[in-house]
């Protein structure tokens, strides 16, 4: 078992003790002593293997276990272990997909209080920590470690410690992403979507795919005013207005703003199609061609209107089918200011034969109206 330290304060018990002559010192001293004092107060408890120190005996406590490797908080949902209960609070973000704290200022949304403050360092431009060699600022503490390597001589952790996936020998910073990075393999896929069911290996992911049933789009083009589900469609859009498509194809010459873009191409001379349906044995060459098709086989069809409720295999019926409603809606709005003026006009000339006339002009309207909605319903079936 590994020692706990508790420092006692001898300044603390003998300052009434001190003799009433002494009270004519500096304030200098004075003030020198009482911040003292107050480090002295923060650190009564001391980690006896790091001697780190602790206000609270309880944080004492939870420290240790980073030395015993005890983990007597686990999940519930993946049984990984953790040290301290708020660890696995935080944990279970990655599964629920709750991101509770979002910036004020561009509205990206985190798991943890900390990566919202380390966030905010790129709107305000804050640097707070800073180098005592050579006075360079950093926005991240850890930053400013692998820059304290360059003056002594360190070697950077980042680049001798790795961890290797041992299926494909991808290598990861952080043994966090390698776990995730394992469900490629396993084919786990622990968050699931409320709205529609499907499942996902990355938590990320669900936060995406949830913007498809909201119409959540918070990503937005300062030079169009367009917006994007995704950070990364983003940038590939801002790449149209700069006109630079930096991934070019080796067999054919043709240029993309995105190296998935240029993936996805280079299928088409290779004839790669790595997605492979296991009812049926078809395959695609694209992961969403895949999900598409197999709604033939489940029935599913996720995409809703919310007018109407009809729903739908896929996103793009469902917008074309919205659409049909707007124009709908516009021509319906045109008739009212027809009718309106028509209106008028047979209150000023009394002319009844041209009001049945219009009478029969809206009846023929309507029945072509639902002989459309029929024929929409016939093609859907």
């Amino acid at each position: 078992m590994y020692p706990l330290t508790c420092i006692v304060n001898s300044d603390l018990n003998s300052q009434g003790l001190e003799s009433n002559s002494d009270s004519k010192g500096s304030d200098d001293a004075q003030i020198a002593q009482e911040e003292k004092r107050d480090e002295k107060k923060q650190s009564r408890f001391q980690c006896g293997v790091c001697s780190k120190g602790f206000h609270y005996a309880s944080l004492l406590r939870g420290h240790m276990r980073t030395h015993t490797g005890d983990k007597p908080y686990k999940c519930e949902t993946c049984g990984r272990g953790f040290p301290q209960a708020s660890a696995l609070q935080k944990h279970r973000r990655v599964h629920t997909g709750d991101r509770p704290y979002h910036c004020t200022v561009c509205e990206k949304t985190f798991s943890r209080s900390e990566h919202l403050t380390a966030h905010s360092r790129v709107h305000t431009g804050e640097k707070p920590y800073k180098c005592d060699i050579c006075d360079k600022a950093f926005k991240q503490s850890s930053g400013l470690k692998r820059h304290k390597r360059i003056h002594t001589g360190e070697p950077d952790r980042t680049e001798t410690i790795r961890y290797t996936c041992g299926v494909c020998s991808r290598d990861f910073q952080y043994v966090s992403q390698l776990g995730a990075h394992m469900r490629i393999h396993t084919g786990e896929k622990p968050f699931e979507c409320e709205f529609c069911d499907r499942t996902f290996s990355q938590s990320g992911d669900l936060i995406c795919h949830r913007r498809i049933h909201t119409g959540e789009k918070p990503y937005h083009c300062e030079l169009c005013g367009k917006y994007f589900r995704r950070r990364q469609h983003l940038a590939s859009h801002r790449m149209i207005h700069s006109g630079r498509k930096p991934y070019k194809c080796e067999m054919c010459g043709k240029a993309f703003n995105q190296s998935s873009s240029l993936k996805m191409h280079i299928r088409t001379h290779t004839g790669v199609k790595p997605y492979t349906c296991e009812v049926c044995g078809k395959a695609f060459n694209r992961s969403s061609n895949l999900y598409t098709h197999k709604t033939i086989h489940t029935g599913e069809r996720p995409f809703k209107c919310d007018l109407c409720l009809k729903t739908f295999r896929q996103l793009s019926n469902l917008q074309a089918h919205q659409k049909r409603h707007a124009a709908r809606a516009n021509a319906c709005k045109g008739d009212e200011e027809d009718l309106e003026n028509k209106k008028t006009t047979q209150a000023e000339s009394t002319d009844l034969e041209k009001s049945e006339e219009i009478k029969e002009s809206e009846d023929i309207e309507e029945t072509e109206l639902i002989n459309e909605l029929n024929q929409e319903k016939l093609a859907d079936t």
